[in-house]
């Protein structure tokens, strides 16, 4: 684009609207030094206001790309509403076939409520060439029960990775650690591995493949038995419906292998799974967004209590919309929808949740 644009402002330099897009595609192909230039140019024209902010923000995120170490913060808060607080079944009367008989539920089952939630982290990125890119990051959350009480969560973690570039491949590598507090107390480690390749075709496609392990530890001994190590493989691919990328949808699959390291009620689980998103830019500030996903689970173990070998089919789905008042504020209204049917009554539940969240990055 880059071309007929450069032509077009031979002919007239004035023509405002080519030279914007002439700065897009500019920064679009990593031509920084010269998109700056041109962005440069345009708030010599006295723009209007709005499009004077879309300038400032094109030329902050080109001091961001071409600074050797940035250093970012960010605080959010959000509210909303969990209509299964604790992940219940919300059957209260269920059939153990062990016993032939049915026993009636006082615990466990599905509860609703409000709740608000706070998260702060921090992001450090770093060039150690032009190819290579240093990252870290930490952060720490809450989500806090209305009514409810036994279910608050408490996270906080570390993470870091590192990217490398060539041609139009991308190579990434990423670790994290994260610890959970259940109604405050010591309750789950997340250590994870994560490697992945990604390939430009052209402008408007992108494919990937990604190598995952992730070990599961419960900190209490009454739930030591649920500890396991997940390993995935996954494939995906990302189009853009048009060429300036308003438009974008994705597809990945992905099969893994869940392995028990105690005795597991259940035992090891196989799992595939399947999820599409897509996102659209409404406005210049405002996109919406969405996924759904489709994951079947096949355990190894006959259950002691149901007779039988537990299997499980799990069905997502959100919607949502970004918008972006300012340059480092991001509201974010969502809802979701998650239910899992299983062939064992005490995994089966859905849940909703709606809620919307404040992000003011700094």
């Amino acid at each position: 684009a880059s071309f007929a644009l450069e032509r077009a402002l031979t002919v007239d330099p004035n023509f405002i609207a080519a030279r914007f897009a002439m700065a897009r595609a500019l920064y679009a192909s990593g031509t920084y030094d010269l998109a700056k230039a041109e962005f440069e140019t345009l708030k010599q024209t006295n723009p209007p206001a709005s499009a004077r902010s879309v300038i400032d923000e094109y030329l902050e995120a080109i001091e961001e790309r071409t600074a050797s170490t940035r250093i970012s913060y960010y605080l959010e808060g959000g509210a909303g509403y969990d209509s299964n607080t604790n992940g219940g079944t919300g059957d209260t009367n269920v059939f153990l076939p062990v016993i032939n008989g049915t026993i009636t539920l006082t615990d466990g089952t599905a509860e609703q409520d409000f709740y608000a939630t706070a998260r702060l982290g921090a992001e450090l990125r770093h060039k150690l060439s032009e190819q290579t890119l240093f990252r870290m990051s930490a952060s720490g959350g809450h989500r806090e029960y209305l009514s409810t009480d036994g279910q608050e969560l408490t996270d906080y973690g570390v993470g870091a990775g590192l990217d490398y570039t060539v041609g139009d491949d991308a190579f990434s590598f990423d670790t994290s650690l994260r610890r959970t507090e259940l109604d405050f107390d010591d309750y789950q480690t997340l250590f994870g591995i994560t490697v992945a390749w990604q390939r430009t075709w052209d402008p408007t496609l992108r494919s990937a493949v990604f190598v995952q392990h992730n070990r599961n530890r419960y900190i209490q001994d009454t739930d030591s038995g649920n500890d396991s190590d997940l390993s995935l493989l996954g494939v995906g691919i990302s189009k853009a419906l048009d060429e300036d990328s308003t438009t974008v949808v994705s597809l990945s699959a992905y099969g893994g292998l869940d392995q028990e390291r105690s005795t597991r009620t259940d035992g090891d689980r196989t799992l595939v799974g399947l999820s599409v998103s897509g996102q659209k830019l409404l406005m210049p500030r405002v996109q919406l967004f969405g996924s759904a996903s489709f994951q079947l689970s096949d355990y190894s173990r006959t259950n002691a209590l149901f007779l039988r070998e537990r299997d499980d089919t799990e069905v997502s789905a959100s919607v949502g919309v970004r918008w972006q008042p300012q340059a480092n504020w991001l509201i974010t209204p969502q809802i979701s929808y998650r239910r899992n049917d299983s062939n064992i009554p005490l995994n089966e539940y859905d849940r909703l949740d709606a809620g919307v969240r404040a992000k003011w990055q700094f």
